[in-house]
């Protein structure tokens, strides 16, 4: 997802952890890794083809699960791009801006495997 959509980093990471505690973990990939990056707050301006992104227009975030990666000013469903084939899955996982992913117990709960 971060090479297909040019990015370095993910700009509004999901969640976080801490001596290996997860907070705000999420098991919604249609808001994961990153739900809120748009044109607005700097995180989501131009698609890889530096087409830029609007807002509103554009759907907001760099997701797994029905991701926006035109800048088409729409959120047309054959332009999203879906990383995974669920949105919901059983575990849930928290985000750092570099792309390592944390597999949690809960939203709230233990790191598993830290």
């Amino acid at each position: 997802m971060i090479t297909d959509n040019r990015i370095s980093t993910i700009p509004k990471p999901v969640g976080s952890v801490r001596g290996g505690t997860c907070t705000d973990a999420t098991n919604n990939m249609v808001a994961f890794p990153d739900s809120t990056s748009n044109v607005v707050n700097g995180g989501k301006v131009t698609d890889p083809s530096e087409k830029k992104y609007t807002n509103p227009g554009d759907k907001t975030g760099y997701t797994l699960f029905g991701h926006d990666i035109e800048g088409n000013n729409t959120q047309v469903t054959t332009a999203l791009i879906n990383y995974v084939n669920r949105a919901t899955i059983q575990f849930y996982y928290t985000v750092e801006s570099s792309g390592t992913v944390h597999q949690c117990a809960s939203a709230n709960g233990a790191e598993i495997n830290s």
